[in-house]
């Protein structure tokens, strides 16, 4: 074997994360071609040694990934200021955090929201909340599709922390259960073990359904679109490709199966088979991968 299968060996055999990020680096500094983007390996690696609680392990592995040219969604600033948080660090996640503000310009709510989530993830709890009135107070200034979403984390993060409720937390709780006779929303969704079923039954949608996290992504957005909407948070249905075609010969809808899938949603809620969106910052994402909602679907 070169030197290069024997370091790339060693990358594939390491146990555990910190481990690998050695043989990572030890790769990386060889030169040598790899199977891989360097940059996108190192983010990935970031992410899974914050999952193990290894945060400055994890921001050496962002910062690397971003010196390596990291592009991707989240930016890979918003991770390193993350999991500098974590570490005890504070000026560098203020000055990556105000950075990204500039960049966004004077409108950007999106910026203020992964702050907040950050700082009281870290146990920061007036600058998160500060960041949350910022968010509210930016999005009301500029007229921002993202009012609701504000409004909403601020309230559960004020009441989370004990805060007196306001008039803004009273105005949020009517966009989480609207008063009146508006039906709850429902998406129907397809997960991973359901998508290639539902591909060949409905080739019209395989394309969207290739990239699984892409998908995924992509409700996690119709769901605040419908939020915005509505004024009321979507259930998501988990459809089962088999269950759904019976379902749709019996009601009579065959004929028009995917037309159908909304209609299916509904009355699967209606009988208790859906489950709440979105999840709390800290809890596992509603797609089922296992990682935290804010830095899986969440953070897109």
């Amino acid at each position: 074997m070169t030197a290069g299968a024997d370091l790339l060996a060693d990358y594939e055999r390491a146990a555990g994360a910190a481990a690998a990020l050695r043989a990572l680096d030890a790769l990386a500094a060889a030169d040598v071609p790899v199977p891989f983007e360097l940059a996108l390996e190192y983010d990935e690696m970031a992410a899974e040694l914050a999952d193990d609680g290894e945060f400055v392990l994890a921001a050496r592995a962002q910062r690397r990934a971003l010196e390596l040219g990291y592009d991707g969604d989240p930016d890979g600033r918003e991770l390193l200021a993350w999991y500098l948080l974590r570490t005890g660090e504070r000026d560098e996640p203020r000055r990556l955090l105000d950075e990204l503000r500039a960049e966004r310009g004077p409108g950007d709510v999106s910026t203020d929201l992964l702050a907040s989530n950050a700082y009281l993830d870290s146990g920061l709890i007036e600058e998160g909340l500060a960041a949350l009135d910022h968010a509210v107070a930016t999005a009301r200034a500029v007229d921002s599709e993202d009012l609701a979403e504000a409004l909403v984390q601020r309230m559960e993060a004020r009441h989370e922390f004990g805060r007196q409720e306001d008039d803004d937390d009273r105005l949020a709780a009517t966009l989480v259960v609207a008063p009146g006779p508006v039906p709850q929303p429902t998406l129907p969704w397809f997960a991973p073990d359901q998508a290639e079923r539902a591909a060949a039954q409905w080739p019209e949608v395989a394309e969207e359904l290739a990239d699984n996290a892409a998908y995924n992504r992509q409700i996690d957005q119709d769901a605040r679109e419908v939020t915005e909407a509505v004024g009321r948070r979507p259930a998501i249905v988990s459809v089962v490709v088999a269950d759904y075609l019976r379902w749709a010969t019996d009601a009579g809808r065959a004929g028009d199966q995917f037309a159908a899938l909304e209609a299916y949603a509904d009355e699967r809620h209606r009988a208790g088979d859906s489950f709440a969106w979105p999840p709390g910052r800290n809890e596992p994402c509603w797609c089922g991968s296992e990682r935290k909602y804010k830095k899986c679907c969440g953070g897109s």
